[in-house]
């Protein structure tokens, strides 16, 4: 009993001696969207017995409300840093922040490439205390694709295809992947570009899908009642639906274009939008100049996505690009058609015409994948929405994803 007593004793002291783990994930969020998503399923799983976190921040306010909600142990520091300060100034407090949290690792989240410039990512390097992870989310605002008309031209005297932009952004992302412990990326396109055209170590990048609940995110005849009632839809109407931030890449002026064409054709087809992010006013002045604009819904922010999703019968995504798209997943779980635009995620998530619908990225791909959609037999519209679920749960399930991600980056996970 005296030694069992002493052996409890001497490990407490140890447990004491022995500081505990810290890991700092950086996030340049101004507004709430899937990558924020993906940040609070992490947080919600780590072993906070073995590890302290610190968030560092812009602070969105649906971000920290959340943060509040879930009771988690982070701490929350906001950052100081614009990311269009000058090197020279950018680096000393980005290197303050790094030194006075004192972290055994730093995850940095990027919506898109490059989001958090190389500056802070030298700067942890430079500090020499953390290992440094990627996670990235897209291609990014300024690196190109290896497809680029830009690669055809001679800019500067250089070789076609290498203009004096593109050569230091290639210098950019090269030193940032080598200065990576590891990176990760949400889709196998997104791999082979940094891997081939920005030479990222091929080792050290990995692909990591995130996932949904699919107990959240399923149908719900309940829902979709009260929630068409409440906003005015009718029981048989079909509702067209995208639910996410407005930004410019998102493209959902493609899907009021095609709406136009098609509500003639179809009296009872509507469109159900999220209308909240940089380009809210702008939409919100496409859809009042509409002659279409009685069949348009727009509501603000969603803290729970799925009641949208339930009222709604296909789901589309209209972007450039998309780096994986968790809207697409929560779709596809909730037993939607779903039409996406053919870019590295959604080709990771879908099989054209087997569990949903792949088009091009253009105004008239996305009018023909609409109509498509709407041409299906109820027994091909059942097939496709089943096997659409059927890939949600065996591939995308949130629980396995976070297992993975924590696994992948060492942080303990209860």
């Amino acid at each position: 009993m005296g030694n069992a007593i002493l052996l409890m004793v001497q490990d407490t002291i140890f447990a004491l001696r022995v500081p505990m783990e810290r890991v700092v994930f950086v996030v340049n969020a101004r507004e709430f969207g899937g990558l924020e998503i993906v940040l609070l399923d992490w947080l919600s799983a780590i072993d906070y017995s073995k590890v302290s976190v610190v968030l560092c921040c812009q602070g969105t306010n649906a971000l920290r409300e959340k943060l509040a909600a879930s009771g988690l142990p982070v701490e929350l520091i906001k950052l100081t840093v614009s990311e269009d300060e000058p090197f020279g100034k950018a680096f000393p407090k980005w290197l303050h922040l790094f030194s006075s949290i004192r972290p055994q690792k730093i995850v940095m989240l990027e919506a898109v490439l490059s989001e958090l410039n190389v500056t802070p990512v030298f700067a942890a390097w430079w500090d020499n205390r953390a290992r440094i992870f990627l996670f990235e989310a897209n291609w990014g605002r300024s690196v190109l694709t290896p497809y680029s008309e830009e690669k055809r031209k001679l800019h500067y005297g250089f070789l076609p295809g290498i203009g004096l932009h593109r050569l230091k952004e290639i210098v950019r992302q090269r030193l940032r992947g080598r200065l990576a412990y590891h990176t990760f990326v949400v889709s196998q396109g997104i791999k082979d570009n940094l891997v081939s055209h920005y030479g990222y170590p091929a080792e050290r990048t990995s692909v990591l899908y995130h996932g949904v609940d699919t107990q959240r995110f399923k149908p719900s005849p309940a829902e979709r009642s009260e929630f068409r009632q409440v906003h005015g839809i009718p029981d048989d109407a079909t509702v067209i639906v995208s639910h996410g931030r407005l930004v410019q890449r998102k493209r959902v002026d493609r899907i009021l274009k095609a709406f136009e064409i098609l509500y003639a054709q179809h009296p009872n087809l509507w469109v159900l939008l999220t209308c909240y992010g940089p380009l809210k006013e702008e939409v919100e002045r496409m859809v009042a100049g509409s002659a279409a604009c009685d069949r348009i819904k727009l509501v603000g922010f969603q803290g729970d996505s799925s009641r949208v999703l339930n009222a709604s019968d296909i789901y589309v995504l209209s972007s450039n690009d998309e780096g994986f798209g968790i809207a697409l997943v929560e779709a596809l779980s909730t037993g939607l058609v779903c039409v996406a635009t053919n870019g590295p995620g959604p080709r990771d998530i879908i099989k054209n015409c087997e569990n949903g619908l792949l088009v091009d990225a253009s105004d008239e791909g996305v009018q023909l994948g609409l109509q498509r959609a709407l041409s299906l037999n109820q027994n091909d519209r059942d097939r496709l929405t089943l096997r659409a679920r059927k890939t949600v749960e065996e591939r995308f399930e949130v629980s396995i994803a976070i297992q993975s991600a924590l696994d992948a980056m060492q942080i303990p996970r209860r």
